[in-house]
This record gives C-alpha cells, structure tokens and sequence, in this order.
C-alpha cells in the first residue's frame, strides 16, 4: 500500500495496490483494531486513541500497519509491549487459488504463525484484528548534537541504555542531510546525531530521560505526548524515495565496536549513508515467546540500520559504505533481523534461523503451491 520495504524484482507480476481498502474499527472492550489492508498507522493510532488505546507503531505514520506487521514491527513502544508481529489475532486473506479464508488460531494455527513476521507470501491480505494496548500519556521526544560529537555520544548512550528501564524504547542515529526539498529547510544539508526515545509511562518519563537529556543537545523535544504524535519523531520523508540499505543484530558492543561505529559513522568518515542507526532492542523484544511466530523476538541486543539515497551518491558507492560497516562489525553480529530491515531479495534467508525458514517454507507450499504470489521477501525458490 505504500511501498515501504520494497525490494524490486517484480518483472513480469501484476500488482497488487490495496491503497483504497483502508478502513479502522476499534472493539475498545476487546481492545482490538480491525483494519483494511490500504490502513496506514497514522489512522490506526486515531482510532484507537478515542478509546485510551494505541497500537505498536513504528517511526512512520505513513507506512502501512498490515506490512508493518507482517514484517515483523519494531515500534517505539517495542521493549514495553514487544514486536508488533504478536499482535495479530486474525487475519482475512485472499489465496492464490482465489479462496477467501480467515486465520486464527482456531483455524490454521501454522499459517497464523507464518503471517507473524514471514512477510507477504503466503496471500493477499484483505484484513487483520490486531491487539491493542492501553495509552497512558507518553514521555518522548528527540535530543540534537553537532556530528563531532559521535563517539562520545556513542558511548553515553550505550552505557545508559544498558541500565535503562523497560518502559523506554530509544535510537541513536548519526544523519548526514543533504540539502535537498524532501529535508526540512532548518536542517537541510546539515550533519547531526540524534537521540530518539519513548517511555512507556510518562509519569516516570522525566527522571529516566535525564541522562540523555543532560548531555548538552543544542536542541531538546522532550515532553509529555500522546501516542498520536509518536510518528512526527523519526522524521521520515512522506514522499516517495528510492533508497539501499542494510541492517543487522548486534550484540555484546564494547569500546572496540564503537570505536568502528565512530569510524563509518563520524565527522571524518565522509560517510554516504543518509544515516546510520542504532536501535535499543531486548525487553519485551528480546523475550523469547516460543512459537508465537516466524519473528516472536529479537536475539540481538541493538538493530543496526544504515540507509542512503542514490540522488547522489550512485548505488555503488552506498551499497560499499553498508557492506563495510556490517563486515567490520561482523564480531558482534547476531543471527537474525525482522524482514522490515531486509533490504535485498537474497538476504532474505539469513533473517530467519534456519528451522524457521523451512518451516515458513512448508506452509509456503501448502497455501501457494505453483508460487503463483510474490512479495519484498520471497521465500526460497522464485516461481516458475
């Protein structure tokens, strides 16, 4: 519905827009959203905040709350509530051979499991429920620092987020802007590291942001939010981009990692990338919850993201820059990676361990045996 996380490769495929298909409707006794596939989470977050509830969005609005889902779903309230992937009740689908069906765990408990984070290959999805969790007001914002300030800033934050509560979910993220129309004016062309959180509970909000928050940003968003306003704080362009990127776990960062980080990242790097991120994982993320689905948890203890714009770099160039980083932090790097951070069609394999992919590969064939249906992240074998 809104081409996040597309991957390409669709050569000789119709496809399938359900932008128009999008529709809210909150149980609030159940706390449960019911959604078309076309519903971006700007609307879900609406709806569900008339009723004290919200859903586990991630850092853009606009992207679309089914795919989000599907791929896993890493959102701001992620180490509170966990991924957004075990919050799908049910869902109505299409099949290839043009069935409509809905699963649940009632009905088909395996292709229930494989919809939570395998991605959209196994039908059209033409509707989910989704759990929702309740709103208390929020505690979040951004703090700013010039780039020359990268590695010490690396190091504050990891030592703080090793300590930090549960109820706070926070990115740190090294951007180089280019002075382009898709940037606002203020910050165009401007290099910036940014620190990114939510707590959970914003009643303790204040005390366990100070650490960040005390470290001298030239600019501080800090304040009491409703879950509404969640996607303002990443920033991310509405208008369609093309971009390269690559993402990978990472667990057990010492000094010498990031020092590394620094290196790709810092004011003497002449980094490509647009940005590079580090995402607090563990929590509720890091919990494993056994068979509830294709990605029911994290093993890594931060999501490594970094992504470039071919407007002026060439793709060449970004995808080097990418390679390098995730190569000379290979030390640290921990199997698996939700199939949102999946950027090429061939890593698609190393997402999963690899008894999840051939599961995942079993209800494949049950459900779509001439592989008739494609998606941003094909299981195994193309379609014939």
């Amino acid at each position: 519905a809104t081409g996040h996380s597309s991957t390409g490769g669709f050569d000789d495929a119709v496809l399938i827009r359900t932008r128009e298909l999008a529709s809210v409707d909150v149980d609030p006794a159940r706390k449960v959203a019911t959604i078309g596939p076309g519903t971006h989470w700007g609307a879900v977050q609406e709806a569900a905040a008339k009723h004290g509830l919200t859903g586990l969005v991630g850092t853009a609005p606009h992207v679309s709350a089914v795919g989000f889902t599907m791929g896993g779903g890493v959102s701001w309230l992620g180490r509170t509530h966990g991924l957004a992937s075990g919050r799908l009740r049910a869902a109505e689908l299409v099949l290839a051979d043009g069935s409509r069906t809905r699963v649940d765990e009632t009905s088909d408990p395996d292709l229930l499991w494989a919809l939570r984070g395998g991605g959209g290959n196994f039908g059209i999805v033409v509707g989910m429920e989704l759990d929702l969790v309740d709103a208390p007001e929020l505690f979040a914002g951004v703090v700013m620092f010039p780039i020359e300030r990268t590695r010490e800033l690396l190091g504050a934050w990891h030592e703080w987020t090793a300590s930090v509560s549960e109820a706070v979910t926070s990115m740190l993220t090294v951007l180089r802007l280019p002075p382009a129309p898709f940037i606002p004016e203020e910050f165009r062309g401007k290099e910036l590291v940014v620190i990114g959180a939510c707590h959970a509970d914003g009643t303790d909000g204040a005390a366990d942001l100070e650490p960040i928050r005390g470290l001298d940003p030239f600019m501080d968003t800090f304040g009491p939010m409703p879950p509404t306003g969640l996607g303002a704080l990443h920033n991310d362009p509405v208008d369609p981009l093309p971009d390269l990127g690559g993402a990978a776990m990472l667990k057990g960062l010492d000094d010498e990692a990031l020092d590394i980080l620094a290196a790709h990242t810092g004011p003497e790097s002449g980094s490509p990338l647009l940005f590079t991120e580090l995402r607090h994982a563990g929590g509720a993320m890091g919990r494993a919850a056994a068979g509830e689905g294709a990605t029911d948890h994290l093993d890594g203890d931060y999501l490594l993201h970094g992504l470039g714009v071919p407007l002026g770099p060439p793709a060449e160039v970004l995808r080097g820059a990418i390679d390098r980083l995730r190569a000379d932090l290979s030390r640290w790097t921990t199997p698996g990676l939700p199939l949102n951070f999946v950027h090429e069609r061939d890593e698609v394999a190393s997402a999963f361990a690899p008894e999840t992919l051939e599961r995942l590969i079993t209800v494949k064939s049950r459900v779509d045996p001439d592989r008739r249906i494609t998606s941003s992240h094909p299981l195994g074998p193309a379609a014939g």
